[in-house]
């Protein structure tokens, strides 16, 4: 029979020390707590030397690190310790923190260990000592803080992407399955809908929005979903219930495959923006651009746009036609429509053009040479488009007018051949009408007498009607003669205002002078000019008395007005009133029958002598017609 086997004091020793558990022997002589013995997993634990260990207070030699003071760990391990001697049973602290000094020297490096303090019983039941097994799970416990703190960033960023989802600026819905149920869908989309989320949320998309129903949108959710191939919507109509009303509301979409965590795909993101208003304006520029190419194509207007900078020009096909060119690919520069402008009007469009980019618009006529050689009249127009204020660009319409001119021209030769033939024969009659009147007076008969006098008038006013149109065909021509005398404004105009008054008698001219003006002008043009003026100021203010000229100066320029408070002329015809045979077409013009000749005749001499002329005017208020002339000017 086999006997018992004894282990001697040696043994127990020996299997304390190849104990591969950190192990302290401590006694319970509080508060000291003296190490009795350590075993040396314990020593490599804690990278500790035997001889600095045994004999001292667990607290002398494991003190608190002073930067730690959250962990609180000699009070929890005191606390520990008492609990093993007081319930005389094992007592364990998991996870707590307890830094081990670094030897030779007074800093700490961080552990974190599961420590189980088991008592030691003598023979009356008494705690004689107890076992301290801690075991270190630092690296334990870093690797679950990081995925505590990993955790804690993904919830974040989970948190902030749905913010963000919440948020966007644009309509984002997630549809999952065949049925494509909305799982997830931000305000945004809900507008776009028309739906409230309440409405839309765990439910089929399209049980929903029926009317979006059946328009091959399912096909299309279907195919990304079942290909994992996005597709891209641009302006499409969906119809949509919005208000209570059925509209059609366009969007650019995005349906993107939905992939769970191991890359299957369970739903379509959808992503959507509102794009009504862009095609709804898209559309009327559209239909305005075919309007205006319309307009155009009729019209025989070529279109052209000029970069003030660069000097490069666009043209349309027209525009190319008009110069004899079969397409217009060739990009011009400034300097190849100069080119093509008959010599004897190039300065003046150069001129007008300069100036048109003060003034913002273009509006001249000349001829061009074609590239046949053959020589054309255009009308050039244009506007001046500016950039913080600075021009940028021109953009306008070129129109061949040669068949306009050459009937203009017709015109203007058939209008001075009447007006010479009729000259002589209106002189003979005014002669013959003042011999007559003379005759008349000695036998008294007042009757014909009045009569004779009313066909001097017409006769004087068909001698005026004979002149403006001889002023005309000269002026257009370039053949209006200036002769330059020294003359007084002043007097000019007084003598003027006393022969209206006398035709005149119901009305008063006013007249202000700041001054006597002294001019060096072709005094017959300039007495024309204000004589035409006067006249007009009394002939359109039938219900009114006053008429009120005024003359002032300054070193260089004479300025004189004309004002009346008549029938005024509305803002849409005082563009246009300084036109050859332009005539407003006034409630009451027919009262007031003529060529619109005068103003046209106006205009000419005034800027003949250098001068500037223009209007003011209110309807029903009255006009002010200003000019200025240099008091020195040029023959020519």
């Amino acid at each position: 029979m086999k006997s018992e086997k004894t282990l001697t004091s040696h043994d127990y020793k020996a299997t304390f020390e190849n104990s591969p558990a950190a192990k302290l022997l401590i006694d319970t002589d509080a508060p000291l707590y003296t190490i009795l013995d350590v075993n040396s997993a314990y020593l490599s634990a804690t990278n500790s030397q035997r001889d600095l260990l045994v004999g001292k207070s667990v607290f002398s030699v494991f003190p608190a690190n002073p930067d730690d003071v959250v962990s609180k760990n000699i009070e929890r391990t005191i606390e520990s310790f008492e609990e093993t001697i007081r319930s005389k049973k094992p007592h364990t602290m998991s996870y707590y923190r307890y830094d081990i000094p670094i030897q030779g020297t007074d800093n700490f490096e961080e552990h974190y260990w599961t420590t189980t303090n088991n008592p030691v019983l003598d023979e009356y039941g008494n705690v004689k000592f107890f076992i301290h097994s801690p075991l270190n799970i630092t690296d334990a416990y870093n690797l679950a803080e990081r995925e505590k703190h990993g955790l804690e960033a993904l919830k974040r960023q989970r948190e902030q992407l749905y913010s963000i989802f919440m948020q966007a600026p644009v309509g984002i819905g997630i549809f999952k399955g065949p049925d494509f149920i909305v799982e997830l869908i931000n305000p945004p989309l809900c507008e776009l809908y028309g739906k409230t989320t309440e409405e839309l949320m765990n439910k089929p998309i399209f049980e929903t929005l029926l009317y979006a129903k059946g328009q091959g949108f399912e096909s299309l959710l279907d195919n990304v979903r079942l290909t994992g191939v996005p597709f891209v919507g641009d302006s499409i109509g969906v119809p949509l219930i919005k208000d209570g009303t059925l509209e059609t509301v366009y969007t650019n979409f995005v349906y993107e495959p939905f992939r769970e965590d191991d890359n299957t795909i369970s739903g379509v993101i959808a992503i959507a923006i509102d794009v009504t208003t862009q095609v709804v304006i898209k559309q009327q520029l559209e239909l305005s651009q075919q309007r205006l190419s319309l307009a155009v194509s009729s019209l025989n207007l070529g279109v052209w746009e000029m970069d003030l900078v660069t000097g490069e020009l666009d043209r349309s096909l027209k525009y190319a036609q008009i110069f004899g060119e079969e397409n217009n690919q060739e990009t011009w520069q400034i300097e190849d429509f100069w080119n093509r402008i008959y010599p004897e009007d190039l300065e003046a469009l150069k001129d007008a053009f300069h100036k048109s980019i003060n003034l913002g618009k273009l509006d001249f006529e000349s001829r061009i040479i074609k590239f046949s050689g053959e020589t054309c009249w255009v009308h050039i127009v244009g506007e001046v488009i500016y950039k913080n204020a600075v021009p940028h660009r021109m953009i306008g319409t070129i129109q061949d007018i040669t068949e306009r001119k050459h009937l203009e021209r017709q015109k203007d030769e058939f209008i001075s051949i009447i007006s010479h033939e009729l000259k002589t024969p209106i002189t003979s009659l005014k002669a013959y009408s003042q011999i007559v009147e003379k005759r008349l007076t000695n036998y008294a008969d007042s009757t014909s007498i009045g009569m004779i006098h009313k066909m001097g008038d017409h006769v004087n006013k068909l001698t005026v009607l004979i002149q403006d149109l001889l002023d005309v065909t000269r002026i257009e021509n370039n053949k209006l003669t200036l002769r330059i005398t020294r003359f007084t404004f002043n007097e000019l105009a007084n003598d003027i205002i006393d022969e209206l008054n006398r035709i005149y008698p119901k009305h008063t001219i006013e007249i202000i002078e700041s001054g006597t003006v002294i001019l060096q002008q072709d005094r017959e043009k300039t007495e024309q000019v204000l004589r035409n003026l006067l006249t007009n100021a009394l002939k359109y203010s039938p219900d009114t008395e006053k008429v009120i000229i005024s003359i002032s100066e300054n070193e260089e320029i004479l300025i004189c007005s004309v004002q009346d408070f008549g029938i005024g002329i509305s803002p849409e015809h005082q563009q246009h009133v300084f036109e050859r045979f332009y005539q407003a077409r006034e409630k009451n013009a027919n009262l007031f029958p003529g060529l619109g000749l005068g103003l046209y005749i106006c205009q000419q001499i005034i800027e003949q002598q250098g001068g500037h002329i223009k209007v003011e005017s209110e309807p029903e208020k009255g006009s002010v017609f200003t000019f200025s002339l240099p008091k020195i000017g040029k023959q020519k």
